[in-house]
């Protein structure tokens, strides 16, 4: 009889602990991006947050491709979070040769649109089909509360939560290029993206010409996406995955929302609705730099700290391969340099002819690149101007060198030189001796006073915006609440009515009306005043002849 009380106990203790642990658990988060180090970051830094706050209250889940395993994994260490890893989903050859095209190609803009054409051609059906069958739905069984975050041009991904019906939220670097004017009122003040060369605010509004076709290039780009792209992907998903609903780049994400990883200052101020929240760069505002600077390996640190020299920090990122002519004048102009040290991230083989002097050092990878733009020492960027890159590299207090290479990399280059944070120069064009004349400008005093007045104005914006922790609280609450608050009533109105066609026809039917009214009543009084003449001249007639 003890035996079987102790047994019961036993099996009652394991059903609390159970049950205790589905509801500490009854909420989960999918954080969805296509194979791009540029789009997973924002997320992985979302979801780290949100498990700093909530421990294991969440399920949290990365949902990406295979190659973005070791990255995901590497920057999740000691948490709960997991991957799902749904195969392979790009063949990194072809992305290769359009990102080789775009490097040597001045049209920015046909190159973005090759890379999305690969994106939705390409990468769209491989991850909707593994993600189909990677992703468990026993996960979202007893689950009291689910949200997806998605990365906006992971279209596989909103497909993902509409099968499984969950409510989502798009996580948007900037509003360069992704947003259409159905979420963002047309702004014709502001340029338009994509340009070559970019365009700046500062000349738009002399340009009545540009001006005057923008409205009708918005039209023809919306034809020309619904050809291009909307046509072709609707045919795969209705065709090959039997989605019956029909998808528009132009309205995809209206009245959904929509996170914004940049802040006005850097991009040009334009209204926005409530539903298109701009949280800053997805990194902790709360943080210092001693933070970042923990990250550093130590032999990283040593070399930082070995001179005393400033240091310049050279990095184009994940995506871009630098040719081997670029390659050359970066060399030749960072080996004439003797008072500053340069630490370059180069992730490709190439011979350089002599050995590197130690001031100079090249590597395949650094352990940390926010601890480099934290450092005291390190005073210059020269990066891809990447959206990541330059917000990174604003709040930790280093001056930035652009030399932009492909999409909206240009704009946003350009915003930085307006907002007096950055140089640039052209990919194709710029020589050693203007790349080292730049910098010799750039380590000027007075040069380094005026940019970093400026970068602390950005910086006091970014922390107003709340980064990463705002991101997050915007996240529980539409988890917990929905995100209806934030959505205009008259988003829900027929068309005819959100934009008041109904009003204006009242207004001119009744303007008609009016208007017939007073010409009616000119006509009447015409009308009286020729009888009146008429009968008053035939009156004077009949008196004349009395008279007579």
């Amino acid at each position: 009889m003890f035996k079987l009380l102790i047994i019961i106990i036993i099996v009652l203790a394991t059903l609390v602990i159970k049950c205790s642990s589905i509801e500490e658990k009854s909420k989960t988060a999918l954080f969805i991006s296509i194979p791009f180090i540029g789009h997973l970051n924002p997320l992985l830094r979302q979801a780290n947050e949100l498990y700093q706050r909530n421990g294991n209250k969440y399920n949290i889940y990365i949902i990406s491709c295979s190659n973005m395993k070791k990255h995901a994994e590497r920057n999740c260490l000691n948490t709960t979070i997991k991957f799902i890893d749904i195969g392979q989903c790009s063949n990194e050859t072809e992305l290769e040769l359009v990102t080789n095209n775009a490097i040597i190609n001045p049209n920015s803009f046909s190159s973005k649109l090759t890379l999305v054409e690969i994106i939705l051609k390409k990468i769209y059906p491989q991850m909707y089909e593994q993600a189909m069958k990677s992703i468990n739905p026993n996960i979202f069984v007893a689950q009291e509360k689910i949200i997806a975050i998605i990365d906006i041009i992971t279209f596989a991904g909103v497909d993902i939560a509409d099968y499984f019906n969950i409510p989502y939220i798009i996580n948007n670097a900037d509003l360069l290029p992704y947003l259409s004017w159905y979420d963002v009122l047309p702004s014709d003040y502001n340029p338009t993206i994509l340009h070559h060369p970019p365009q700046s605010i500062h000349t738009i509004e002399r340009n009545l010409f540009l001006r005057t076709i923008l409205p009708i290039t918005r039209c023809l780009l919306t034809i020309y996406t619904y050809v291009q792209f909307d046509r072709p992907l609707d045919y795969i998903r209705q065709n090959k995955f039997h989605l019956n609903n029909s998808v528009n780049f132009v309205s995809r994400y209206y009245s959904h929302m929509i996170l914004v990883n940049s802040v006005f200052g850097i991009e040009y101020a334009q209204h926005l609705p409530p539903y298109v929240q701009c949280t800053g760069p997805m990194f902790s505002v709360k943080r210092t730099s001693d933070y970042y600077l923990k990250q550093l390996l130590d032999e990283d640190r040593q070399w930082l700290e070995m001179d005393s020299r400033p240091i310049i920090y050279i990095n184009f990122g994940t995506v871009v391969l630098l040719t081997t002519e670029q390659i050359e004048k970066i060399y030749l102009t960072i080996k004439s340099f003797d008072k500053y040290r340069v630490i370059w991230k180069l992730n490709q083989i190439y011979d350089f002819p002599t050995e590197l002097p130690s001031r100079i050092r090249i590597v395949p990878w650094i352990s940390s690149t926010l601890g480099y733009l934290a450092h005291p020492n390190v005073q210059l960027f020269l990066s891809h101007c990447g959206i990541n890159s330059a917000y990174e590299s604003i709040w930790l207090g280093t001056s930035i060198l652009c030399i932009p290479f492909l999409g909206d990399q240009h704009d946003m280059a350009q915003r930085l030189i307006d907002a007096n944070v950055g140089r640039s120069l052209d990919k194709l064009t710029f020589t050693p001796e203007e790349l080292r004349e730049t910098v010799e400008i750039m380590f000027k005093e007075d040069e380094i006073l005026f940019r970093q007045e400026n970068i602390k104005r950005i910086q006091r914006i970014i922390r107003l915006q709340g980064g990463v922790e705002r991101a997050v609280d915007l996240i529980e609450m539409v988890a917990d609440y929905g995100f209806q608050a934030f959505i205009p009533i008259e988003n829900s109105y027929p068309w005819y009515v959100y934009y008041n066609f109904d009003v204006y026809t009242i207004w001119l039917l009744s303007s008609l009306a009016i208007l017939q009214f007073i010409l009616r009543c000119c006509c009447c009084c015409c009308c009286c005043c020729s009888y009146y003449r008429r009968r008053t001249r035939s009156d004077e007639t009949s008196i004349k002849m009395k008279t007579s």
